[in-house]
């Protein structure tokens, strides 16, 4: 990162705390989401638990920061193996489960105003391989026959493949919709609110142990 956020080496006390009600491992996606929602969820009533926040390394330095930005639910390459392990019900579950994540991170960039180059957008799978493209229509179309909600997945016509995507020997193509965010911004956006709010963020945990 050329342009470090304030917090990628804060240590909020130079000792842990002596008691947490709750500590988070890990300062990307899971972690400073679970904290911000953690403050926002505690009724104003009620003083807030106390939360410490260990980062092994900077804040948002591991797959969080790495992965591109890219936002895509699984809405059906993995509804046949589901369906097989949990039933159908519990299948379709986990695929909308998956769907919502892109509105709920919509709503949530929203209320915050956070800027962090968020955009929905279409994801699209190809496919060279005949087996892998075979067993992602047959789980395509099994949500289908099994009454899913599919009205967001497209599937692209087989002789308008090469016309679309512009690329070549591909057998098979489906779109469906996806997100695109700049991770860094979002997760310190995050854990600003989560500081403030009396958050022990100890960065860089791991590096000053082994020191």
């Amino acid at each position: 990162m050329s342009n470090p956020d304030k917090l990628a080496h804060h240590r909020s006390t130079n000792d842990l705390p002596l008691h947490s009600d709750i500590v988070i491992i890990g300062s990307g996606y899971a972690g400073s989401s679970c904290a911000y929602y953690i403050y926002k969820d505690q009724p104003q009533n009620q003083t807030p638990p106390i939360v410490t926040m260990l980062e092994a390394r900077e804040t948002c330095s591991g797959a969080s920061g790495r992965n591109g930005g890219h936002l895509k639910p699984d809405v059906y390459a993995s509804y046949s193996r589901y369906s097989d392990m949990y039933g159908r019900k519990n299948a379709e579950t986990l695929m909308q489960f998956e769907a919502n994540h892109i509105e709920a991170m919509s709503e949530l960039v929203s209320e915050e105003n956070i800027q962090c180059d968020w955009q929905i957008t279409r994801a699209c799978d190809l496919y060279a391989d005949s087996q892998q493209a075979a067993q992602a229509k047959a789980s395509y179309l099994q949500r289908c026959a099994d009454g899913g909600d599919v009205s967001d997945i497209c599937e692209i016509p087989s002789h308008e493949l090469l016309s679309i995507v512009r690329v070549k020997n591909m057998l098979y193509g489906i779109t469906f919709t996806a997100a695109s965010i700049h991770p860094y911004k979002l997760v310190h956006h995050l854990l600003h609110k989560c500081v403030e709010r009396g958050m022990n963020l100890q960065g860089c945990y791991l590096v000053k142990m082994s020191r």
